[in-house]
């Protein structure tokens, strides 16, 4: 029977490790807390029942899943003499977080090994372990984790338990793939804001995108030139002569009047700023006067945080935006449709400051027939 609970149990702790993308990204999880052990527990220390435990993790994450390898140590006293006795655990678990956004509830199943002052037979041996906890980001890179713990010691047969709080921190920029090359890096001149390799007193284009590839006059390149740079050019190969929208895709010919609504947001945040007070009565004039007039609104995310995040950050931010339009300035919901593009859809480099705040974006464009 505790063969076939190990096995379940190591099963289990495998099966998020195919799930693991190159999309996945490493944490960090250090934590401080306290453990109830088993009073039966049969050892010659005759050690306390209770006592803080230290505990640090190494995860990788991707999506909803985590793996985790954790050890943790305990700061026990015995009954008798007040000796310090030192509780050691490692385990492998796997979490499953159930939001990808926010405040994110976990729950984790993992197996393990304990020792008790560097001992197995008669305190520790192979274990099991069950978690509940929660996730509450701070920012981007940092979040607090709370978490209890029921541990199971198949040698002994004892109960265990714990309770943490402490952090967890995103290291590095994740392995996210890409198929775009690695943008060729140019040397630095002298007098060159954009470090585009051209000097500013020659630069025709001040300001581009840094690591955009320019040519002699400091422009980004468009290779099928239709008025589009590479970078931002959804459609590469148009027929030279065509007709293209601010995509570099083809334009409809069906269409003669048009009103763009683009507002930019602020890191990891869905609040539209008042400064676009404007732009919002610029087009809900234009679709009351337009009343037969549909619309869609485009979210957007800079490569900040995990493919999933910026994918539920785009839809907020889109979200935002048809609410001003229905609540402030009464535009049938039915007229406005969202959706969320992530990061997938970059109009400037994520590798600068610049070109991040750029793609944190929602944008509507509405185009209206001929009435000719």
């Amino acid at each position: 029977m505790r063969l076939a609970l190990m096995g379940c149990l190591v099963g289990t702790v495998a099966m998020p490790l195919t799930a693991m993308a190159e999309d996945s990204e490493w944490y960090i999880n250090p934590s401080l807390g306290y453990a109830i052990y088993d009073s039966e527990r049969d050892t010659d220390q005759n050690m306390r029942d209770e006592g803080g435990i230290f505990a640090v993790g190494v995860e990788r994450r991707t999506g909803n899943w985590g793996i985790e390898l954790n050890g943790s140590r305990g700061d026990v006293h015995t009954a008798v003499g007040d000796d310090e006795v030192d509780i050691d655990r490692v385990s492998v678990d796997a979490i499953r977080y159930f939001t990808e956004d926010g405040v994110q509830p976990y729950s984790s199943l993992g197996v393990g090994h304990t020792s008790i002052d560097g001992k197995t037979a008669n305190s520790g041996g192979t274990h099991g372990n069950l978690g509940l906890g929660v996730l509450i980001p701070l920012n981007e890179r940092l979040a607090v984790r709370t978490g209890v713990k029921y541990i199971y010691d198949f040698d002994g047969e004892y109960d265990d338990g714990q309770a943490t709080v402490g952090f967890s921190w995103k290291v590095g920029g994740g392995t996210k793939g890409s198929t775009e090359a690695a943008p060729e890096v140019v040397e630095p001149v002298a007098g060159d804001s954009d470090r585009d390799g051209v000097a500013d007193s020659a630069d025709q284009c001040p300001g581009t995108p840094y690591r955009v590839a320019v040519d002699a006059n400091g422009c980004p390149l468009d290779q099928d030139g239709d008025g589009v740079p590479n970078y931002r050019d959804r459609c590469p190969e148009t027929a030279p002569g065509t007709k293209v929208d601010h995509r570099g895709c083809k334009q409809a010919d069906v269409s003669t009047q048009k009103e763009e609504l683009l507002v930019h947001f602020a890191l990891n945040s869905a609040v539209v700023m008042p400064s676009y007070r404007s732009d919002f009565m610029r087009m809900a004039d234009f679709l009351k006067e337009h009343s037969g007039v549909s619309a869609v609104i485009e979210g957007h995310a800079d490569h900040t945080g995990t493919l999933d995040y910026n994918q539920a950050l785009s839809v907020r931010r889109a979200e935002s935006v048809k609410a001003i339009l229905v609540k402030k300035y009464g535009i049938d919901a039915n007229r406005l449709r969202t959706i969320g593009y992530g990061e997938t859809r970059p109009v400037a480099s994520n590798d600068n400051a610049a070109g991040r705040q750029a793609n944190r974006r929602a944008v509507a464009v509405v185009r209206i027939k001929s009435s000719n």
